[in-house]
């Protein structure tokens, strides 16, 4: 049954890999979306590799390690899972920050992007405090626990945040009276929510179920532990999973549309043009 689940899960983090390429592909070269925003969530996709490392090395312990790399592969295996769960929760809150920094302070928000380091910023402070939270937490409590909960309370106000975002779309769409630049960052929120609300929506879920898991853990055995004989670290393996697909397959959606909608409005430009001039060419005929 273990090996049964391991290739299952070997499985799951193979297709997270491959729509991982397509997703870079789309946050790299295309730029219907801001280059912060598009920051953010290139450190979301690659937080995903960290999570397949971890879960490849997990599945070596299945398949049989030596006794003398299963105890390193495991310490090793459970950092980046608490590292990429960790980027992945924080940078969802972090998307949702910069589209209402962007909203509410278009002034500071057009200064700060206009710098050309705007983008190693924006990575910082997308990186550094998980990396800090889970240093913290390892040093004063024994468990991860604490860790997931705040991790549950970043995707939480990331939820608040994107469903307020969205209210805001619907009470400034027809405004005639705000800026040129409020006009730009609201149809950027317009654009984008797609991706940070259904983004958010996955990730308290995800959330919920992971605290859930490791809640049960810590009954079973009073501590933490990565368990190669354990159905609770296949079902956590297999939710972390879900949540990189989730990621790749929002991005897909999004590019697949913004493409439709581009391609179909061109169409009915040039028909329209058309129509244009064949109706001018009967007026002058």
């Amino acid at each position: 049954m273990n090996t049964v689940a391991a290739i299952l899960r070997l499985i799951f983090y193979i297709i997270a890999n491959l729509t991982s390429v397509p997703s870079l592909w789309i946050l790299w070269y295309d730029k219907l979306l801001h280059r912060n925003f598009r920051s953010i969530l290139m450190i979301i996709v690659i937080s995903g590799y960290l999570l397949s490392i971890s879960a490849y090395l997990q599945i070596v312990v299945v398949f049989g390690a030596d006794n003398t790399t299963e105890k390193s592969y495991i310490q090793v295996s459970r950092f980046l899972f608490y590292l990429g769960s960790a980027e992945f929760s924080y940078g969802n809150f972090c998307m949702t920050i910069e589209r209402c920094f962007a909203l509410y302070a278009v002034s500071s928000y057009e200064k700060y992007s206009s710098s050309k380091m705007s983008n190693f910023f924006t990575c910082i402070l997308s990186i550094l405090p998980p990396l800090f939270i889970n240093m913290v937490i390892d040093l004063i409590w024994a468990n991860q626990l604490i860790s997931f909960l705040s991790f549950f309370v970043f995707s939480f106000a990331s939820v608040v945040v994107s469903m307020y975002l969205r209210c805001y779309k619907l009470s400034h769409m027809g405004e005639v009276t705000t800026s040129l630049a409020s006009r730009y960052q609201n149809q950027e929120n317009c654009k984008a929510m797609v991706i940070y609300l259904s983004v958010s929506l996955s990730e308290v879920f995800s959330c919920i179920v992971m605290i859930v898991l490791f809640y049960l853990m810590h009954r079973r055995d009073d501590d933490y532990t990565f368990d190669r004989n354990s159905i609770l670290d296949d079902a956590m393996y297999l939710i972390s999973s879900y949540r990189i697909i989730c990621v790749h397959a929002v991005l897909i959606y999004y590019w697949y549309r913004r493409r439709r909608s581009i391609t179909v409005k061109t169409i009915l430009t040039s028909q329209n043009t058309d129509v244009h001039f064949n109706t001018m060419k009967r007026l002058w005929d």
